[in-house]
């Protein structure tokens, strides 16, 4: 009984280390690109979003009318984004918050476990971007 609980010790906290690599390895991309390629990192987000969505995407409680008000709205922040615009950071930060907009369509539409990827990586560009902008002051 002893060795068993040993083994399964070891492999818990292999798969532990593992997974805090991974997330390092993660933190470490994000956090080594440059201001321009965060901004499109964050586009590229964006439009990942999008293409979970068509006409028959459900919009019921996400304050939009339908597919084109979310591609209106995409359109807009990708502008911004374009011209480097924190706040829009921001307001996207809102978006992804929980009950936020993007959150509600992910549980609209089924797209939960995607929506949990995309929140990671997009808190990661926040967190580097505003950590940036506060060296800089």
């Amino acid at each position: 009984m002893g060795t068993y609980w040993l083994i399964t010790a070891i492999i818990l906290g292999a798969i532990f280390t593992y997974l805090n690599n991974q997330k390092k390895f993660v933190d470490s991309f994000y956090k080594n690109l440059t201001d321009e390629q965060l901004y499109k990192e964050t586009i590229i987000i964006l439009n990942k979003i999008l293409a979970l969505h068509d006409k028959n995407s459900d919009f019921i409680y996400s304050g939009l009318e339908d597919y084109d008000d979310l591609k209106q709205t995409i359109s807009v922040y990708k502008e911004s984004l374009i011209k480097y615009n924190f706040e829009t950071i921001l307001k996207l930060r809102s978006d992804f918050a929980p009950t936020g907009l993007f959150q509600e369509l992910s549980i609209q539409n089924e797209w939960t476990e995607a929506y949990t990827e995309l929140v990671d990586k997009f808190n990661i560009i926040y967190n580097t971007i505003e950590e940036r902008l506060k060296n800089y002051s």
